[in-house]
């Protein structure tokens, strides 16, 4: 060994050839190098490395390079023990030199190197790509790594490293290149050929890396960085142009392509199915202001000229580009022989700020008329609109007299019975007066309400069995004395009718007619007859009575335009001739949907000065054997009046959280010689139950929107009390909520039974009779 040395000190001392000996380490397998030290090495050698010969000989190499190239480790191992002779060209990155390379074996585990510094021809190469946006890079064939030059790096703003060519890309241009570089990769060192990858950095620009193949192992290949960030923008704008002239042909019947800078146009695509003037724009000239003035005063309708001109001619047409944002259009008349279409013209810039423009012609004809349609259509329904408004100005009027009417009467009559108390026959007058003018009021308000129900769906139509010479009698009753105050002739005949028993809803069946007879006698001079009738048509389906029920009055009539309209909401009639008419315009609508709702139909005869009448035709269904023997509703609400004694010893409890309502119903049921306890609230209601023994109360009477516990709670509550008595325990709501699913809403709660305030004192009076 140490001759061998001697030997290099005398032959390579001096050489300028770069010559080192170096022992080569293995790992503990005996199969791998991990390291090398130099035994020898000349100045040249030295040099190559910008250290001292004694600085690096005896030191391990990967001590003095921690992040040198490992791929020399299997070259050396090949060499010093295996006995291979091996020349390659490499970039060292140890060295950071361009450099071709001999290594020679000289003993077992050791060999000699002669190293040839080529970067005096390699780096003067990336220099003169600068003025073409490029930088040379460096391919190791053998260990398949790439090296970046400093002056690549420095310029594309890419770390210099020696690394493989997969991991350079994704490092640079993301996780997304990597099948695609790989594959390459593997044909490049198989098959030869090249790499190509275009791809984009994290600032945004675009960059090319292309490698071609070196012909053979052992040497580097070239390969080159390029800047292509300007082509690619040029791409993706010419692209985008493209994706809006495409998206434009697609709706477009003509596209041209325009400069108004040149004040050049040409077509582009024009479709077959073209109108010919699409072609007559060119006819005379390709030039864009010539072209369009020539279109202009030859196809478009004389009164759109002027509004054409002023957005596409210059210096309009640029100034409006500008000012909306790249796109102005224009949809105009367009003069045919025997008719007129309507057409649009967009112009639209190609890129911010360029002249270079696309014009799309198409044909809105369709798209117009629908939007004058439906336009038409608004227009109508904001006249209706308008209408319905004014109706409804017009109702808010009357109900602003019509319950102030009422209500001047309430306080003007109780004004007056208070100041003279000892005048019994003038007091009970104002009452009765009083009560009249409540009962006016109250079916005001009951017909706003039922009408805002109806339109917001919450009313149902329900099935009970019902009697219709029940419901005769109950008309009767009801109007017989009005009339005969008014001095008319009232008949109610439904002896037509066979099939007495149906199946029906006969709160809403008594509102359609109620409705219809009082708009009778309201609307019948004294002298004049109302006649209501009932009987039974032929034809009925399966399971079914057809039913038709007339009133028939010899009134005023009604004008053929107000029959037009009599089912909208809040419309009256009112002659000249007549100087009030009281009512909301609700009671026809309220019959109309009511009908409706019902599956039937209702017909007017009228004409002024020669009465009216209404035909209700309804299809109602007919109780099987079991609704047979169900309880039939006979109509009656004549007041019971017995004996009060009736109800001596009895005990009843009033619920209301309103002192008055509470004061009123506790002196009403006193006066029938009820023994009356109050409670505040439902809590109170409960407690006082609960304190009581068993069947000390008869009956409760409780309203149903209460503080803390309500009705409902309530009487949950009371029926949850473990006591004989309070399963039985008549309890009735009494309440302002006065609708039927008000009532059923009660019943489910397990109440006994339900009445609305204001009070209807006979019908209480009676349930109360019925209930003890």
């Amino acid at each position: 060994m140490e001759q061998m040395i001697e030997f290099c000190h005398k032959v390579f001392d001096q050489s300028a050839v770069a010559f080192a000996i170096a022992r080569v380490h293995l790992d503990e397998s005996g199969t791998s190098a991990v390291d090398f030290r130099y035994e020898y090495l000349n100045a040249a050698a030295g040099a190559l490395t910008d250290q001292r010969p004694e600085d690096l000989l005896g030191r391990d190499a990967y001590s003095v390079w921690p992040e040198g190239d490992t791929s020399w480790l299997s070259r050396l191992y090949r060499v010093a023990y295996l006995g291979e002779t091996l020349e390659f060209e490499t970039v060292s990155d140890s060295y950071g030199r361009f450099l071709r390379t001999s290594m020679l074996p000289v003993d077992h585990g050791m060999c000699a190197l002669l190293m040839h510094d080529v970067s005096e021809w390699v780096e003067p190469m990336c220099p003169s790509l600068e003025n073409a946006e490029a930088g040379v890079l460096f391919y190791d064939m053998d260990s398949h790594l790439v090296q970046i030059p400093a002056t690549t790096s420095g310029r594309f703003g890419l770390r210099r490293t020696y690394e493989g060519i997969v991991s350079f890309c994704e490092e640079n241009f993301g996780a997304a290149c990597v099948d695609d570089v790989r594959r390459q990769v593997v044909d490049f060192r198989d098959a030869g050929g090249s790499i190509l990858y275009e791809g984009q950095l994290a600032d945004g620009r675009w960059l090319r890396i292309s490698l071609a193949h070196a012909g053979r192992p052992g040497m580097f290949a070239f390969g080159f960085v390029e800047d292509i960030t300007r082509s690619k923008q040029l791409e993706e704008a010419n692209a985008r142009r493209m994706g809006i002239i495409d998206s434009l042909g697609r709706e477009n019947y003509a596209l041209y392509l325009a400069d108004l800078a040149q004040n050049t146009m040409e077509p582009y695509r024009i479709r077959k199915s073209a109108p010919d003037t699409a072609r007559y724009m060119l006819a005379e000239s390709s030039h864009y202001q010539e072209g369009l003035e020539t279109y202009i005063d030859t196809y478009v309708h004389p009164a759109d000229r002027e509004r054409v001109r002023a957005v596409l001619l210059m210096p309009h047409v640029r100034q409006q580009l500008k000012a909306l944002g790249g796109e102005v259009s224009v949809t105009y008349r367009r003069i045919l022989e025997d008719d007129t279409d309507y057409m649009q013209m967009r112009v639209l810039s190609l890129a911010d700020g360029s002249d270079e423009v696309v014009m799309a012609a198409r044909d809105v004809s369709a798209e117009t008329r629908e939007q004058m349609r439906q336009k038409a259509l608004l227009q109508d329904a904001l006249t209706l609109a308008q209408n319905a408004s004014n109706a409804k100005s017009a109702f808010l009027a009357n109900m602003s007299h019509d319950i102030r009417t009422p209500m001047n009467a309430i306080t003007g009559f109780a004004s007056i019975a208070l100041g003279h108390m000892d005048e019994t026959a003038r007091v009970q007058d104002c009452l009765e007066k009083i009560l009249a003018s409540s009962s006016h009021l109250l079916n005001l308000i009951n017909d706003i309400l039922d009408m805002s129900r109806i339109e917001s769906g919450k009313v149902e139509i329900n099935e009970e069995p019902l009697s219709l010479r029940g419901l005769a009698d109950e008309l009767r009753d009801l109007f017989q004395g009005q009339a005969a105050e008014r001095g008319l002739s009232l008949s109610i005949d439904f002896s037509a009718i066979h099939d007495d028993e149906v199946l029906g809803d006969p709160l809403r069946l008594s509102q359609i007619l109620v409705n219809l007879i009082g708009n009778a006698v309201k609307f019948t001079e004294p002298g004049g007859a109302v006649a209501v009738r009932g009987w039974q048509r032929q034809g009925a389906p399966t399971g079914y009575g057809s039913y038709a029920l007339s009133v028939k009055d010899t009134g005023r009539g009604m004008s053929p335009e107000f029959l037009d309209r009599i089912f909208e909401p809040f419309e009256r009639e009112v002659p000249d001739n007549v100087p009030k008419v009281e009512g909301t315009g609700l009671g026809m609508p309220i019959t109309k949907n009511l009908v409706d709702m019902m599956g039937g139909r209702i017909a007017i005869t009228s004409a002024p000065g020669e009465g009216s009448e209404f035909v209700v035709e309804l299809d109602l269904r007919l109780p099987d054997g079991a609704s047979k023997h169900a309880s039939t509703r006979h109509w009656s609400s004549r007041a019971v009046r017995r004996d009060p004694a009736r109800f001596r010893g009895k005990r009843v409890l009033v619920a209301d959280d309103d002192d008055l309502s509470r004061e009123i119903m506790q002196a009403i049921l006193q006066e029938q010689g009820l023994v009356v306890d109050a409670a505040e609230d439902g809590d109170a209601a409960v407690e006082m139950v609960a304190a009581a023994e068993p069947f000390t109360y008869d009956a409760l009477l409780m309203d149903m929107h209460m503080p803390h516990l309500g009705g409902t709670e309530a009487t949950r509550a009371i029926r949850a009390l473990e006591r004989d008595d309070v399963g039985a325990l008549p309890i009735i709501a009494v309440t302002a909520d006065a609708f039927e699913e008000d009532r059923r809403a009660a019943m489910a709660a397990g109440m006994t039974a339900h009445v609305s305030k204001p009070l209807d004192l006979p019908r209480l009076i009676a349930l109360l009779d019925e209930l003890l």
